[in-house]
């Protein structure tokens, strides 16, 4: 290491007398408001992975299925048609809900929810 810093100095016309100054900071550890930033950046960067292999690996859903289109004198529209075999309400009900994250203690214990559409 502290042949690369000597070689660094006498490349980029660095003063020999900052070269303590260099080694210093390379030698602390980094501060947690750096490292904090760094694994945030590194989510960010593995999100737009995550996104920019969906766009080119998942086919893409059929969307024309339940299109219409009608003719009128402004132009051409299209419309969704729902089915008759959907339903037309409904609701989600969870109750004495529990959950836990892997291996670890619960941290849902008996939860109840509804959710009414």
């Amino acid at each position: 290491m502290m042949a690369s810093i000597e070689a660094t100095t006498l490349s980029f016309n660095i003063y020999p007398y900052h070269t303590p100054l260099y080694r210093n900071q390379i030698s602390t550890p980094t501060p947690p408001c750096q490292v904090r930033m760094m694994a945030s950046m590194e989510a960010g960067m593995n999100a737009v992975e995550r996104q920019k292999f969906y766009i080119d690996n998942v086919e893409r859903e059929d969307d024309t299925t339940m299109l219409t289109t009608t003719t009128s004198s402004k132009g051409t529209e299209a419309s969704k048609v729902v089915p008759d075999s959907w339903p037309t309400d409904g609701a989600i009900v969870g109750q004495n809900v529990q959950m836990r994250y892997r291996d670890g203690p619960l941290v849902l214990k008996g939860t109840g929810l509804a959710r009414i559409g």
